[in-house]
């Protein structure tokens, strides 16, 4: 047998001991879990969770082959050594099972043990038992068993913990029948979750440590550091000028919501009309509540990187410390040891990060995305934009929110001028405190910042030659005008007709033209909004057609805006870039219909547009189609044409990632058809069918990166010599997402390539356009003639 089992060596010549690292980790893991009152639970799963190394086989695998990186932490396969099983089988043979909630406790830190390397399905779709197929094993396991009798915990401490453990998860599952009407097993299976990502988070955390030889320790924010944040941003707030009666406005909202921050933790909105100050608002209410409640973290969720980039530049001013403030997205360039250790775990106090990346950390199969999970408990949650939220993503959402909130302390704050009815979900509904409002009197603060009105011109749809002209003679009433539209096609389509109408008009009638869509890469989109910003300073004569991406968080102004008829919360968001500084009168806002749109694959805009249609005919009067009752009304149509679809539905599998991570009732159905009457387990979830078929945004794309810029072209130039993850990461902002045809006909036009070993396909020079992006139409640039 033996002598010393190693669950680590690094290339630089160091060992760690099995011993060592799970008594490092089941110590990280009650620190964790403690605060939530899983910290004996957490600390068993911990402790245990790699005694599955304590076997000659793995010892042989380890001292052959690399494990632990220092350098990059780069980790290389396991093969066939299943190691991750003997915990969980050890902790289910050895613990004293005497009740139904005994047997709960060990089955759920047997899934927490056996997936800290991936989840799995633990009753699969066809009936099969996965959990006893998994905890049945036996491979090295009487080695495994004998190590763990004779130097991990004894029989007495063992029953000690186990009886603790099995007090905590019982708690919490009482918790969960008083707290939730409906959906129970979705609350269990996020309790799984849960210690899971302590386990994983532990694990990874003390490797990472022994590995880089480096100590690492969790940051959060306490009150002192709350009080110094929230005066930087009091010296901030005293700076306005508040002389103008909408500059009063944003700090009565503002002062509202610290007021508001005594309200007990929970689920509440932040209903702040375009233009009330937003952004600040909720960080002051984020402040008061952490320093009230002994908030662990302020965590900011943004639906686009847009609005992400934007306000995290004012989170960073008021936090005045880099290494307390994490910015997360794909966008940020950062290559620091110490910017690495926080995206990976988000031990950060203040955290601004994608949607994307927030419901990853909650639905996702991969274990760098469930590992952070338990750093968003205890917090302050604010959801920013959250009329964005993918429809079908809305059960899931609500169902977590609530989990979040009710079982782990943390308080969600869902801002918007546009309120979704999340509270009105029959399949899943969002559980708002009794006070549902950060704010009192919100339709009369809409009427304070009224600066816009609505004018309905969908009775005769235009063709794309009537909506150019419509769109000119809006542009010379008002000087300048946002053009709006559903698709790119649209967006290109309406952009060749006043680029025609440009070139027949005189100098001194010529407006600046501007087109923005996704077929420009994000470098080339900034450079013309920065361009539309300073032309519209000036003061000169602009047109700019844009597709979604301008609507939401993009600080921008026009006199006039022009709105392809979608859903009513679009035209909002439009009417939010109009009369922005309300500079002059009340201006118009048009929805139009455009009888050339093709939304065939866009289910989703066609019934926005339906309801939209609805409240359109249902509006009296003089109504204010932008304030919160009209809203109200549009998302009550809206969600009733969804009805069946907010819970994630995945076709092939006749199922919805709902129910795969709630009763499961698919697979549990198939068991009593082929194997008997009775599931032989409480946790029947399939995780990994879920994870890895949850996609906030349908990634049905590739990247294709452009020669945009000299830049853009030096970074081609390196990776096509030598692909390299960091010189890939640096071309984002010249990358271009293109669907599965688009991608068919560049490559049967020749316009793209890929060079060998890097897996990256590159366009070629002369089908970049430097108004439109990416075309099949060759378009020869000033810069190479010359």
């Amino acid at each position: 047998m033996v002598k010393e089992y190693y669950a680590h060596k690094t290339d630089d010549g160091r060992w760690q001991t099995v011993a060592e690292h799970c008594g490092n980790v089941g110590a990280l893991a009650r620190d964790f879990g403690a605060p939530l009152s899983l910290g004996n639970v957490s600390y068993l799963a911990g402790f245990f969770h790699d005694v599955g190394k304590c076997s000659a086989e793995f010892q042989e695998y380890l001292l052959t082959n690399d494990d632990v990186l220092a350098s990059s932490m780069a980790r290389p396969s396991r093969g066939s050594i299943d190691h991750s099983y003997a915990g969980g089988k050890y902790l289910n043979e050895n613990c004293k099972i005497t009740t139904a909630q005994d047997a709960i406790t060990a089955e759920l830190m047997a899934i927490a043990i056996g997936s800290h390397h991936g989840t799995y399905d633990w009753l699969k779709s066809n009936g099969e038992d996965y959990f006893t197929a998994r905890f049945s094993k036996d491979a090295n396991y009487q080695e495994i068993e004998a190590e763990c009798r004779k130097n991990y915990l004894n029989s007495d401490t063992l029953k000690k913990y186990f009886s603790l453990a099995s007090g905590e998860i019982g708690a919490k599952i009482n918790t969960i029948k008083k707290t939730f009407n409906s959906n129970n097993h979705f609350y269990y299976g996020m309790l799984v979750r849960l210690v899971q990502s302590i386990v994983i988070d532990a694990d990874r955390q003390d490797t990472i440590a022994f590995s880089r030889n480096l100590q690492i320790n969790e940051t959060i924010g306490d009150k002192v550091f709350w009080q110094e944040a929230q005066a930087n941003l009091d010296k901030k707030l005293s700076s306005f000028d508040t002389t103008a009666p909408i500059a009063r406005k944003r700090m009565e909202i503002s002062g509202q919501c610290r007021e508001s921050a005594s309200l007990p933790p929970g689920i509440y909105q932040l209903i702040v009309p375009t233009g009330g100050g937003k952004t600040l608002a909720s960080l002051n209410y984020g402040l008061e509540h952490a320093i009230t409640y002994d908030k662990r973290r302020i965590v900011y969720i943004a639906p686009f990187n847009s609005i992400l980039e934007q306000n995290a530049s004012v989170f960073r001013e008021i936090i005045k410390d880099d290494n307390a403030f994490l910015e997360h997205h794909c966008n940020v360039e950062n290559d620091s040891q110490d910017y690495e250790l926080q995206s990976q775990s988000w031990h950060c106090p203040v955290i601004a990060t994608t949607m994307v990346q927030f419901l990853n950390t909650l639905f996702s199969h991969k274990t760098s995305s469930i590992r952070r999970m338990h750093s968003l408990t205890n917090s302050v949650i604010i959801v920013d934009e959250i009329q964005a939220l993918p429809p079908k993503c809305i059960c899931l959402f609500n169902a977590a929110m609530n989990f979040l909130a009710y079982l782990t302390g943390s308080t969600i704050i869902l801002c918007s001028a546009t309120q979704p009815q999340l509270e009105t979900v029959k399949e899943s509904p969002l559980l708002y405190g009794e006070v549902k409002s950060l704010l009192t009197g919100v339709e009369a603060s809409f009427a304070a910042f009224k600066r816009t009105e609505i004018k309905n011109m969908t009775a005769t749809p235009f063709s794309y030659d009537e909506a150019a002209d419509f769109i000119q003679a809006k542009a010379e009433e008002n000087g300048d005008v946002l053009v709006v539209v559903n698709t790119k096609r649209d967006a290109r389509e309406i952009s060749k007709r006043l680029k025609k109408n440009q070139e027949q008009a005189g100098d001194e009638e010529k407006f600046l033209l501007a087109h923005l869509s996704t077929d420009m890469c994000p470098g080339h989109r900034q450079e013309v909004l920065a361009e539309v910003r300073e032309a519209l300073d000036r003061g000169d004569r602009v047109i700019c057609v844009s597709t979604q991406l301008i609507e939401a968080g993009v600080d921008i102004s026009f006199n006039c805006a022009i709105r392809s008829l979608a859903g009513l919360d679009s035209a909002a968001q439009a009417a939010g870039r109009c009369n922005r500084n309300s500079r002059d009168t009340c201006k118009y806002v048009y929805i139009i219909k455009l009888q050339d749109e093709s939304l065939k694959n866009l289910s989703e805009i066609s019934e926005a547009q339906n309801a939209t249609l609805q409240v359109l005919r249902e509006a009296q009067a003089g109504q204010d189609l932008l304030a919160p009752k009209a809203m109200d009304n549009f998302y009550e149509k809206y969600f009733h044409l969804q009805k069946g679809k907010m819970e994630y539905v995945l076709k092939e599998e006749k199922t919805t990632i709902f129910q795969l991570l709630s009763a499961n009732n698919v697979a549990r159905d198939a068991y009593k058809w082929n194997f008997g009457p009775k599931v032989p387990h409480f946790f029947c979830q399939g995780f990994k069918t879920a994870g890895s078929n949850f996609k906030v945004i349908d990634n049905n794309t590739t990247s294709v990166v452009v020669p945009y810029n000299d830049e853009a072209k030096m970074l081609i130039e390196k990776i096509s010599a030598k692909y390299s993850e960091a010189d890939y990461k640096r071309c984002q902002k010249y990358t271009v997402a293109v669907y599965g045809h688009m991608l068919e006909a560049l490559n049967r036009a020749g316009a793209i390539y890929m060079p060998e070993y890097s897996g990256v396909w590159i366009l070629k020079k002369g089908y970049y356009h430097s108004d439109m992006g990416i075309g099949l139409e060759t378009e020869t640039m000033e810069l190479d003639c010359m």
